[in-house]
């Protein structure tokens, strides 16, 4: 078994199997409490991204002490990925967790130059990550990670009262008649423009959309490579998820998607757009998987609809269009590169990357 040692360092690390799994679990639930996944799901998402990926590659590496505990976790998702036109392997650095007892040792800088040693070892050309937590994203760039752009998170409330419980407790329930009157206005309040399209909800994409995939994938300079086996994969290949696939055609020629998941974020239901992609010349096509996606929202019940990427992503205009606002809640795109790297993407400014939860383990 493959054993990975940080320099410096006495600690070693080797690669997480299966077999470790319950241990894993256990560190998981230790860190993420509010999430109530048992360990029959744990084992399938695990799985499903570090084991089972389209390359079939599996590299995680792991910190287990002498009863056996998993005290340092850090998995590898390998993301095949379009760089101006060009198709490379790149990497995202996945579920890094450190026990509590271990957060004032050197385990966590380990685990991280222990991954930076591996990833190229595996013919990744770069790593890059979403960050949310203020003191990871700091720790991380310390270690070694350059910092590209704000991905903010842009919100459209449903349940105006929820929302004002949330930052005003009881005092919200003086404002119940402005919120049933916002609730409904919400719900009305949608775009007219663009005209109608077909939307059909599919239990996976159709090879059919194969030509379309290839043919928007030259908008972006910097994206994560989509086909039809990926996306499958990355929607269908762990219906634990939930997610949900709507596609559009124009005629008989498809012309774009959305994918939507309901899950809690915080202490609000919402229902997350995974996934939107379509020919952004054509505003009638966003429009109509956006009036789908609003309707599902409504018919669901959802607190509040929200979508990540970049403020300079061609689809935030339309997203603003359909009442999506920015939150106070962010991501950060960081980005890490061997020192031999065959160029420099660390460099590249915020706007040649399209990064949506697509690239996201969690969501």
């Amino acid at each position: 078994m493959a054993e990975f040692s940080a320099r410096g360092r006495s600690q070693r690390f080797r690669n997480v199997v299966k077999a470790d799994l319950p241990a894993v679990y256990d560190l998981y639930r230790a860190i993420e409490p509010q999430d109530e996944i048992d360990a029959d799901g744990f084992a399938r998402w695990w799985s499903w991204l570090y084991a089972d990926n389209p390359r079939q590659l599996s590299v995680v590496l792991g910190s287990f002490d002498a009863a056996g505990n998993n005290i340092g976790h850090l998995a590898l998702l390998p993301i095949d990925f379009v760089v101006d036109g060009e198709q490379v392997l790149a990497c995202s650095a996945c579920q890094l967790m450190v026990a509590e007892a271990q957060r004032r040792t050197l385990l966590y800088p380990g685990l991280v130059k222990a991954f930076f040693e591996a990833y190229p070892a595996h013919g990744c050309e770069f790593c890059y990550a979403e960050v949310t937590r203020a003191r990871v994203l700091a720790a991380n760039l310390a270690l070694g990670f350059r910092k590209i752009a704000r991905l903010p998170v842009y919100a459209r409330p449903y349940r105006f009262e929820k929302l004002a419980q949330s930052k005003l407790g009881r005092l919200g329930a003086l404002f119940q008649p402005a919120f049933w009157l916002a609730k409904h206005v919400a719900r009305l309040g949608v775009p007219l423009a663009g005209r109608r399209h077909t939307i059909s909800e599919s239990s996976s994409v159709p090879e059919d959309f194969a030509p379309f995939l290839q043919s928007v994938a030259g908008q972006f300079k910097l994206a994560a490579l989509r086909t039809v086996p990926i996306l499958n994969w990355r929607f269908t290949g762990n219906a634990d998820r939930g997610y949900r696939i709507f596609l559009v055609r124009d005629g008989n020629r498809p012309a774009g998607y959305i994918v939507l998941r309901r899950m809690p974020m915080r202490e609000f239901d919402t229902l997350a757009v995974v996934d939107l992609l379509f020919d952004h010349t054509r505003l009638d096509v966003g429009h109509a998987l956006l009036r789908r996606a609003h309707r599902l929202a409504i018919s669901e019940g959802v607190d509040i609809a929200v979508a990540m990427m970049s403020e300079h992503s061609p689809f935030r205009r339309i997203l603003r269009r359909w009442g999506f606002v920015e939150s106070p809640e962010q991501f950060t795109l960081i980005v890490h590169e061997p020192r031999n790297a065959r160029r420099t993407l660390a460099t590249r400014p915020p706007q040649d990357w399209h990064v949506t939860w697509f690239d996201h383990d969690f969501v």
